[in-house]
């Protein structure tokens, strides 16, 4: 059956107050006019219009023949009646310039779109299930999870359960409600994201570098976390896995940068039931994709299914069967080879523009620290914001002590070849106070790269 396009605007009649026609050919040019019918919109069929206004056919055609007279309408023959013109193009924006923030964020370049597409294609063949996921997650990709941390991370994972969660937020919310009674003291160790802190802070008084039986647990990041990095040296997570035997209490790790570090986890260090492992994929793609993993001991696992189970925000069916197609076939680990290839070479890019201005010291896997050497970070973190480049510096972190000397967080691992050349040019030509005159960076350290654009520091 044909499509009959409906009447979309509203319109009133007042019979007597004039001819029906005329008062239709009004009618409609105004909502022309005024942008409730777009150009090129199809209008309704004579007949259409005619039922939809309760008038005969012979008032609806002769409207249409004035419309058409005004150059509001235009008759296609077979085909219909049209609004006459083309899409209007839109008023331009206005522009401020384009940010290259370098405040350190996941490597969203990474995403590996085509493996995407074709395991979406693949979950969309089986049956949806007349239900939600099982609380802990799909059986397929629950074994697929643990078949990966045991390739690239080492884990010895007797007497644990790997689980799947909606995020490392959302894993550590949920196990600190299962783990700490209210008010109980939680250990911090080494220096944390906000973002953890706020989320510890949530259940429980965080308290820093714990010792004793003072804590009921404590939360760790073995690999460093942005900005500072810090790997746990191997006598402090001795010292922490001693302290958990010793206590009974949970030590939690949180991968942070794991696809790009191969520092032993705390969980297969000793592999004592009171340590859990929480990670997700945002290093490696996109915090957009909100699915990660907690290496749980079995005693914890029964007692998590029962938190989460039917709660609102676990991953979706598909997306599980999308990411075990990943692991299985895998993708995941092709991504993060090529995502830990870029990061290498743009980590040589950084220290080759850079060097020279200071003293640059490695943090986390992607980010720098470049400290002062005779010049302000506040002074180049300005400059460089007035020329489009975000640069946060060390003291903007919460945590910061004063009496440590400032710095700027360069982050590198989520921009792509292009702006980060652009970037580093404009630093270099802040930081040496030169405006015009010094050529853009071009890496110089033996690989072969498109050069970038020239940039505008004026």
């Amino acid at each position: 059956m044909r499509y009959r396009q409906p009447l979309t605007i509203p319109m009133r009649l007042a019979r007597g107050a004039g001819a029906l026609d005329r008062q239709i050919a009004d009618g409609i040019a105004d909502a022309v006019g005024r942008g409730l019918l777009a150009p090129g919109a199809r209008m309704p069929s004579t007949r259409t219009l005619a039922a939809a206004l309760g008038v005969s056919r012979g008032v609806a055609t002769a409207a249409y023949e004035d419309l058409c007279a005004r150059g509001r309408l235009v008759a296609r023959h077979g085909s219909g009646t049209y609004v006459t013109g083309t899409h209007p193009v839109p008023p331009p924006a206005v522009r401020t310039g384009a940010v290259i923030d370098m405040t350190p964020g996941p490597a969203a370049t990474a995403f590996p779109l085509a493996a995407w597409r074709a395991a979406w294609r693949v979950a969309g063949l089986h049956q949806p299930p007349g239900g939600p996921p099982p609380p802990l997650g799909l059986p397929d990709l629950r074994d697929a999870l643990a078949t990966h941390l045991v390739r690239t991370r080492g884990l010895v994972l007797h007497g644990y359960q790997v689980v799947v969660t909606d995020g490392t937020t959302h894993a550590l919310s949920a196990l600190l409600t299962v783990l700490v009674p209210g008010g109980a003291r939680v250990g911090l160790d080494e220096v944390v994201p906000p973002w953890l802190h706020r989320v510890v802070a949530g259940h429980a008084r965080p308290v820093a570098r714990p010792t004793g039986q003072d804590c009921a647990a404590v939360v760790a990041t073995p690999d460093g976390a942005a900005p500072l990095g810090r790997v746990l040296p191997a006598t402090r997570r001795a010292a922490m896995l001693r302290w958990a035997a010793r206590t009974g209490g949970c030590l939690i790790s949180v991968d942070q940068g794991a696809a790009f570090t191969r520092h032993e986890a705390l969980l297969c260090a000793g592999g004592h039931a009171g340590t859990v492992l929480l990670g997700d994929f945002t290093d490696l793609f996109t915090p957009a994709l909100r699915i990660g993993y907690a290496v749980l001991p079995t005693r914890l696992a029964d007692d998590y299914a029962g938190l989460v189970d039917g709660r609102d925000g676990s991953p979706s069916w598909v997306d599980q069967r999308a990411l075990a197609h990943l692991l299985r076939t895998g993708a995941v680990e092709r991504a993060m080879h090529r995502a830990a290839q870029a990061r290498n070479r743009h980590d040589r890019y950084v220290r080759h523009a850079l060097g020279r201005h200071g003293t640059v010291r490695t943090a986390i896997a992607g980010t720098v620290l470049l400290h002062p050497a005779g010049w302000s970070p506040d002074r180049v973190a300005a400059g460089a914001a007035a020329r489009g480049v975000r640069v946060p510096r060390l003291a903007d972190y919460h945590w910061h002590r004063r009496d440590t000397p400032d710095a700027l967080v360069i982050g590198y691992g989520h921009l792509a070849e292009a702006p980060l050349c652009r970037a580093l040019t404009v630093l270099t030509r802040v930081i040496g106070g030169s405006t015009t005159g010094s050529q853009p960076y071009r890496p110089t350290t033996g690989v072969r790269v498109r050069p970038a654009p020239p940039v505008d520091v004026r």
